[in-house]
C-alpha cells in the first residue's frame, strides 16, 4: 500500500510552504480506521515539527460523508475567525468542504484553500481542482493480487512481505500562497 503518514507530511508541508498557519483538520474518526490515524499522525507531527499547535476548533472529527462534511464546514466558514486552509482526510471529506465553500460564496483558493488525500474520481474536475495526493490504488490492486497468486503458486508468503507504492502531489490549484 502507500505510506499514509508521508502522504499526509506531504500535503500539509504544501499548506505549510504556502503560508499557511491557521488550519483547519478535518478527518474521519482515527481510533476505527488505521489510514486515517496514521494520516492524523502525520499531519500532526509535521504541524509540530512547524511549532504549530492546532486549537480544538480547527480538528473537526467528520465521518467519509460528503454531506456532512458540507454540514461542517458551513458551519466552520460561517464562524468568525475563518481559518485560511482546510486540510481534509480524504477526498470524499475534501469534497463536501468545496460545496460548502461554492454554498456560501467563499472563493477557493482565494478565500480560503482546501486540500485533500487520495486523489478521488472526481478530484480533478472540482472548480478549482483538488490539490489532493494520489494514492496509485489500481496499481496497489495488481500487486496485491499478484501477491496472492504467487502465495497461492508457492505456498510460500512473498519476499517482501509488505510493499510501498509511490504517492505524489497533485498541485491543482485549490490552495495557493496565502498574501500577507
Amino acid at each position: 500500500g502507500a505510506d499514509n503518514v508521508a502522504a499526509a507530511r506531504t500535503v500539509i508541508r504544501h499548506v505549510l510552504d504556502l503560508g499557511h498557519r491557521d488550519i483547519a483538520l478535518l478527518f474521519p474518526d482515527v481510533a476505527s480506521n488505521d489510514r486515517a490515524r496514521d494520516r492524523m499522525n502525520g499531519v500532526m507531527d509535521e504541524l509540530h515539527r512547524a511549532g504549530i499547535k492546532v486549537p480544538p476548533d480547527r480538528l473537526i472529527s467528520c465521518p467519509y460523508d460528503i454531506g456532512e462534511a458540507k454540514r461542517l464546514v458551513r458551519d466552520l466558514i460561517s464562524a468568525p475567525g475563518r481559518p485560511t486552509a482546510i486540510v481534509c482526510g480524504n477526498d470524499i471529506i475534501a469534497h463536501g468542504a468545496c460545496y460548502a465553500c461554492y454554498a456560501e460564496n467563499v472563493g477557493i483558493p482565494h478565500d480560503i484553500s482546501i486540500v485533500g488525500i487520495g486523489d478521488f474520481r472526481g478530484s480533478a474536475h472540482l472548480e478549482p481542482g483538488l490539490t489532493t495526493i494520489r494514492m496509485p490504488a489500481r496499481r496497489i490492486g495488481r500487486i496485491a493480487a499478484g501477491t496472492l497468486v504467487e502465495m497461492s503458486d508457492t505456498g510460500m508468503p512473498p519476499d517482501p512481505f509488505s510493499q510501498k507504492v509511490e504517492i505524489e502531489l497533485k498541485d491543482r490549484g485549490s490552495a495557493v500562497r496565502l498574501e500577507h
